[in-house]
């Protein structure tokens, strides 16, 4: 077997929820690879670790805190859909913003053009060693 497929095994591998054959080659691809060796070893400090935590007591209320902040969320989520999502309110815009950018474009370029008009003035004039004025 290959190191993906062993490490997608090996939490299964710690907990023993693996068959008999997938859990033989598994244990044979531990015994002669480093990388895997290394990963299996860091699950089972994990465990370790998690196992030697104090179980800790939720507030009495914290569901209802849950359930509180899932509705708002929804709610957030819903004002939004009203707003974006139509097609009617999302359409408008969309268009307002590209007639922002074309009106944006169209202020610019008179002053675009009015530069290269004076550059060509400035150019034609050092051509023929007139002065301009």
């Amino acid at each position: 077997m290959k190191c993906k497929k062993i490490k997608d095994y090996l939490f299964e591998y710690t907990e023993g929820l693996l068959d008999d054959k997938t859990k033989k080659e598994v244990k044979e691809h531990l015994g002669v690879c480093k990388n895997c060796q290394a990963e299996y070893k860091a699950i089972q400090e994990y465990k370790t670790g998690m196992s030697r935590l104090k179980e800790v007591e939720a507030p009495s209320n914290f569901l209802n805190k849950v359930h509180t902040r899932i509705q708002q969320d929804s709610l957030m989520k819903r004002i939004y859909k009203k707003i974006f999502v139509p097609f009617k309110l999302k359409f408008p815009l969309e268009l307002a913003g590209v007639a922002a950018a074309v009106l944006f474009f169209i202020w610019l370029s008179p002053s675009l053009h009015k530069k290269n008009k004076s550059m060509e003035i400035v150019f034609k004039l050092k051509g023929t060693g007139e002065r301009a004025e």
